[in-house]
Formats: C-alpha cells, structure tokens, sequence
C-alpha cells in the first residue's frame, strides 16, 4: 500500500498513521486472530494447516484498511502469498477454474455462499 493516510481503526478508536503502524494496533491484531481462528487456521491457497506456523493475513484490496470486513482478507502461508503478489495461481485457484468449467460444461449453478458462522 504505497499511498501514505492515516487509518482510523473503527473498532478501538485507534489511529495510525502508516499501514505499518495499522499492522501494529490492537484492532488488527484482534481481527487478525479473529480471522486465523474462524479460518481454521487454513491456508486459502493450499489449504494447508497453518497451526503454530508462520502465515499472512493479506487484504485483498485496501479500500476498507481499518474498518475490513472479513470477505475483505485471506489467511495464506508465505508461499502462496508469494505467488498471489506475483501473479502465480495458487493450488485452490486452478481447482476452482476447473470447478467452474466443470460445472459450466455441465449446465451446473454453483452455489457461492459464504459461511463463518459465528464469525461474523
């Protein structure tokens, strides 16, 4: 996020003055382990276990820093935040497009719902 503003955290009243410092803000911190827990600690592009192990809460856009909401963000290990800032496919983008054009080919709706039951 090379744009430099300062990001109001909505939850705890918090302000910071870089995305650096956002990172650093109880609001994020709390989100962060909010959202590792409500994903299993999964990673959305492998969907390796990611219990006790380095990984990476990435926002997949910016425009709601301090105020995300949690279809804003993706917990992901180092590899396949690696590969989505370098426009490599992770393994669970290959199997959706195949998911997709199965089901296309096969006049299939496909149910995208999203659930995170106590979560939200």
């Amino acid at each position: 996020m090379a744009e430099r503003r300062m990001i109001f955290c909505h939850t705890t009243g918090e302000i910071a003055h870089s995305y650096n410092a956002y990172l650093k803000t109880d609001h994020w911190l709390n989100k962060r382990y909010v959202y590792l827990k409500c994903s299993s600690y999964t990673c959305s592009g492998c969907c390796k276990n990611l219990a006790g192990k380095t990984f990476h809460l990435h926002h997949k856009n910016y425009k709601n820093v301090g105020n995300e909401s949690y279809l804003d963000l993706s917990v992901l290990c180092p590899e396949c935040h690696f590969k989505i800032h370098h426009g490599v496919k992770t393994p669970m983008d290959m199997l959706v497009e195949e998911m997709v054009a199965t089901c296309t080919d096969s006049n299939i709706d496909l149910p995208f719902e999203w659930s995170w039951g106590n979560c939200r």
